[in-house]
C-alpha cells in the first residue's frame, strides 16, 4: 500500500514538473512586489472560438524576514509557498478566464494539487488576471 502511495506521488510530481514547461516569461509583479507572473510560452494553445489555454505561473518572493506569510490551502500547517502553477483558459472574444487545475509549490513539503474547472470570470480592470488576458490575446493577435 505505501509503495502504491508513492509511485502515485512520484507521478505527479514527474507530471508536474513535465507540465511546468520550459520556457517561461515575466508578465508583470505586483506592486507590492510578493509575486512575479510568468507565463509559459511553451504552453500557450490556440483553440476554437478564440480561446487560448496557457501555463501561468505565480513565483512567490520569500519575505526577507523568513516569516511564512502564504498558507497551506488544505491542510492546518503554515507551509511556506515558492510558487502555484494555473492551467487558465482565456476567451479572447468576450474577455473572461478561468481557472481549470492549479499546483501549489511549497518550499519545506510536497505539491498540493486541485482540479478547479471555475466558470468563466470577468476580469477588474487594472487586475493581474486583466494583465493576463491582455498579454495573451494581444500576442495572439499579432500572431495572425
Amino acid at each position: 500500500m505505501k509503495r502504491s502511495i508513492l509511485f502515485i506521488l512520484l507521478g505527479f510530481v514527474l507530471l508536474t514538473a513535465i507540465a511546468e514547461g520550459e520556457d517561461w516569461v515575466l508578465i508583470t509583479q505586483n506592486q507590492d512586489n510578493k509575486f512575479q507572473l510568468l507565463v509559459d510560452q511553451d504552453s500557450i494553445k490556440h483553440l476554437p472560438g478564440n480561446i487560448i489555454k496557457a501555463l501561468v505561473r505565480y513565483e512567490y518572493v520569500k519575505p526577507s524576514s523568513g516569516k511564512r506569510i502564504y498558507d497551506c490551502r488544505k491542510c492546518n500547517q503554515d507551509k511556506i509557498l515558492s510558487h502555484t502553477i494555473i492551467s487558465e483558459e482565456i476567451d479572447c472574444n468576450v474577455r473572461k478566464l478561468r481557472s481549470l487545475d492549479l499546483t501549489e509549490h511549497y518550499i519545506d513539503s510536497a505539491p498540493y494539487m486541485e482540479q478547479m474547472d471555475e466558470a468563466w470570470k470577468d476580469a477588474s480592470a487594472g487586475s493581474i488576471d486583466e494583465i493576463l488576458i491582455n498579454y495573451l490575446c494581444i500576442q495572439k493577435k499579432n500572431k495572425e
